[in-house]
């Protein structure tokens, strides 16, 4: 029974902590998003049905985002590629790493 109250005493004594933590730590304020142009990577050779589709969609976000949408065709990139150059931007731009 001792140990059941020393470990609630000791979890009382990090959520405590974990609380005047979050209270002392100052709010962050981040940019509108997004900042940049979004891009669409298409893995279809322009002029198809895939690229056709791709920029219906792109011109729908556009609509619906009211921000630039580019469609960029990648016909060397299967879908699973293009599936990992769009994480592999994700991981880029949130650990704002230039990808030049």
């Amino acid at each position: 029974m001792e140990t059941l109250a020393k470990s609630i005493r000791v979890l009382g004594r990090i959520l405590t902590l974990t609380l005047l933590a979050l209270a002392a730590s100052p709010p962050s304020f981040g940019q509108a998003w997004p900042v940049k142009p979004i891009r669409l990577v298409v893995p279809f050779p322009p002029g198809g049905t895939g690229d056709l589709l791709g920029r219906l969609a792109a011109r729908d976000m556009q609509a619906a985002l009211g921000q630039t949408v580019v469609v960029e065709n990648r016909a060397e990139y299967t879908a699973m590629v293009a599936a990992d150059v769009a994480r592999w931007a994700e991981i880029v731009r949130s650990a704002n790493i230039r990808a030049d």
